[in-house]
């Protein structure tokens, strides 16, 4: 198990962790969720031990680490761009790190072996790694932070240099592997759609702070904060006054979410549609409503001016 306790880090002064605070569970894989400078891959190094906090602590199966060498912690790492050695072959980038740990070479050779036919690249121990695919790419530099089994594996954007169309399959298999193999696992992506298909867990990450942690499903339907639902691409964020005046409904935080499936064609509220984009079966239309509040519904035709009824019951409260 992993707990952080209240990890901070400043650069120049300038806070870039502020006080996180997270614990993993064994077996459970965790994603880091956030925009690009949210702190997320610091975090990430903080934990292997390639950086260090200003304050807190690291508590790692039980016994603190903050202060223990990189190399001491049995934490493994995977990079974006895989880090692979190019004068290596496939076998020796993967045994690398079992040759650092002086493991003799018939038994990190056979480690190693054993590795590359649970991703799926059995008979390409001697391949160059110049002759390998984006994909194979990404499945040795996996290979080589799973072969000193590590007791939490770590993957900082892994897939975030392949095409859209690999990451959607290897996000898949990255999940299948890591649960076979029971580890626990921090993965750190900016794409919601990568970090939902993956994880049991996503902690969305805001300029250094954890802003919720939930389930997928729980975080999607049930942001907490407007940043949250704004990262998840949720436009339907209105004042609370608005519903009360419009709605008659009181709520006690500043904002309210109305998922998509709340707004239907059909009732008292005029809006003019100020933007239509056509999405093949259907058109997503942006409308103006009273007070200039802006809403996104679907809808079967690109209409110039819409009737709405508002469903109350699909009211999500948000902090600010």
């Amino acid at each position: 198990m992993l707990e952080l306790h209240a990890i901070t880090r400043q650069f120049d002064g300038v806070f870039v962790l502020q006080g996180v605070n997270l614990t993993i569970m064994p077996g459970e894989i965790l994603c880091l969720l956030g925009a690009s400078g949210c702190g997320k891959t610091t975090l990430l190094r903080i934990i292997a031990g390639l950086e260090s906090c200003n304050s807190g602590d690291i508590w790692l199966d039980g016994v603190s680490v903050k202060l223990t060498p990189p190399h001491q912690r049995g934490v493994g790492l995977m990079f974006q761009d895989f880090a692979l050695f190019p004068h290596m072959n496939v076998l020796d980038n993967v045994a690398f790190g079992l040759k650092m740990q002086r493991v003799p070479r018939a038994e990190r050779e056979a480690r190693a072996r054993e590795i590359l036919a649970v991703v799926g690249l059995s008979g390409f121990e001697k391949r160059d790694v110049s002759q390998l695919s984006g994909g194979e790419k990404q499945r040795v530099a996996l290979a080589r932070s799973l072969a000193p089994n590590p007791r939490l594996l770590m993957l900082d954007e892994p897939l975030g240099s392949l095409d859209a169309a690999l990451r959607e399959r290897l996000v898949v298999e990255l999940r299948d592997i890591i649960q076979r193999l029971g580890l626990t696992a921090i993965y750190v992506t900016h794409d919601q759609q990568e970090a939902f298909a993956i994880a049991d867990r996503v902690a969305v990450m805001n300029v250094g702070k954890i802003e919720q942690v939930a389930n997928p499903q729980e975080l999607y339907q049930q942001p907490k904060t407007v940043f949250v639902a704004q990262f998840l691409g949720m436009n339907n964020i209105v004042p609370a006054s608005w519903v009360a005046r419009y709605l008659n409904h009181r709520v006690q935080t500043p904002f309210v979410l109305l998922h998509p499936d709340h707004i239907k064609l059909g009732g008292d509220l005029t809006g003019e549609v100020v933007e239509r984009v056509f999405l093949g079966g259907a058109y997503r239309l942006k409308v103006r409503v009273a007070d200039d509040v802006m809403l996104t519904l679907r809808a079967d035709k690109p209409y110039q001016t819409v009737n709405l009824s508002l469903d109350i019951a699909g009211l999500i409260p948000l902090e600010s």
